[in-house]
């Protein structure tokens, strides 16, 4: 054997030596660790304590106790609840870069504020350019007419008043003429009721206090009984020959829708009085009626299709313009309609 390979098997011995020592000396210090720097893991029998909690309060009330935080309401009637954790719905106008804070931030669609919206369940409107003339529940009112009424836009039965939703369908009128024919006879004075071309649709001779045309069932009469005689007298008028006194009689309208009023009729048919009857059709544009027509005579009162509270009156009617002037009873409002 040579000297290389005995060096060889010496030095092998010896790693292993040193290895064996080295690992006794680590576990005996390992051991030596634990000792010194060992816990009491001994359970205390003192109660917990909390800096900043009173003792004297049961600590498992203190952490039973209710600690929600109440939502906030807002809008006009504070009937939406705001999440304080999360973040508000924001909206974006076309064109703009701003977002809008829907609960506290700028009319979306002025003059109605967001929050009318929100309180009406229409939030989806919002959404839609038109958002002022849509129509929720159907009721032929939009949003802005709602809104400025004060009534409810999901509620077909509530709207504005129907009178802002009439149309003129068609105007009629029945015209003729009442003539003081004679004195001749009296106390019998004799009345004509005339056609626009001149025939006679009816005489009368009657006293002061009677009423005019008679029914005659054998020919159909205008409105019979319809003219009172109130009085007859004198009165003195200015002719291009001078001042000449001529018969005057005073009668008395006493149909429902004109009754009480006065014509002041001179004699002879040259002066006869004009009677003009004029009725208008409406047609009902809105409400639960929509769709509907009615005929009213000027003068009358009358009531519309889907509304049967609200009472009204056709004042005038101008054939010329085809317009038609209403007011509601017991009120000073006035519309036209055409």
């Amino acid at each position: 054997m040579s000297f290389s390979e005995n060096y060889d098997k010496v030095a092998l011995g010896v790693g292993g030596v040193l290895a064996l020592a080295g690992l006794g000396l680590g576990l005996s210090s390992h051991l030596s660790l634990d000792e010194t720097y060992k816990v009491d893991t001994t359970i205390s029998d003192r109660e917990v304590e909390i800096p900043g909690i009173d003792q004297s309060m049961a600590l498992e009330k203190i952490l039973t106790d209710d600690h929600t935080i109440a939502r906030p309401k807002v809008g006009e009637k504070e009937q939406q609840t705001f999440d304080m954790f999360v973040a508000p719905a924001l909206w974006l106008k076309t064109g703009d870069t701003v977002p809008i804070d829907i609960y506290s931030g700028p009319p979306i669609h002025p003059p109605i504020p967001n929050t009318w919206f929100l309180e009406n369940k229409l939030v989806a409107d919002l959404s839609w350019s038109d958002a002022l003339n849509r129509d929720a529940d159907k009721d032929g009112f939009t949003n802005l007419e709602e809104f400025e009424a004060k009534t409810a836009p999901n509620d077909s039965s509530k709207h504005p008043l129907l009178v802002t939703k009439l149309g003129v369908s068609e105007m009629s009128a029945i015209g003729y003429f009442v003539a003081f024919s004679s004195d001749a006879m009296a106390p019998d004075y004799t009345f004509k009721g005339l056609h626009a071309n001149g025939t006679t649709l009816w005489k009368a001779d009657v006293k002061v206090g009677a009423t005019m045309p008679e029914e005659n069932p054998k020919k159909k009469v205008i409105h019979p009984n319809r003219f009172k005689l109130v009085e007859v007298t004198k009165k003195t008028f200015e002719s291009k020959a001078g001042p000449e006194e001529d018969a005057v009689a005073i009668v008395e309208d006493t149909k429902e829708t004109k009754k009480g009023t006065k014509y002041e009729i001179r004699k002879t048919n040259k002066y006869k009085q004009p009677i003009q009857d004029r009725s208008v059709t409406f047609s009902v544009l809105a409400g639960t009626k929509n769709g509907e027509t009615f005929k009213v005579e000027e003068g009358a009162t009358f009531k519309i299709p889907g509304d049967d509270k609200t009472q009204y009156k056709l004042q005038s009617v101008d054939l010329k313009q085809k317009t038609a002037i209403v007011t509601q009873e017991g009120s000073d409002k006035t519309w036209k309609i055409q």
